[in-house]
């Protein structure tokens, strides 16, 4: 019809997968809703090689 999309009633759904790992002592996986084994493991291989650059975004932005 002549209805547009956004003026007709509806309900958004969200599929989020993501993962949470705690950068102290060390890189550890804390929470993971949704991720396979092997996408845990590349996240965690991507957080281990840039861990210098996380720190220092992490301590710019929240002072510590």
């Amino acid at each position: 019809g002549s209805t547009s999309f956004l003026a007709r009633k509806h309900v958004c759904t969200c599929m989020c997968i993501v993962a949470k790992f705690w950068l102290d002592p060390k890189v550890e996986l804390a929470q993971n809703f949704g991720l396979v084994a092997r996408q845990i493991r590349v996240a965690k291989n991507l957080i281990e090689e840039h861990d210098d650059e996380i720190r220092n975004a992490w301590k710019k932005h929240f002072g510590s």
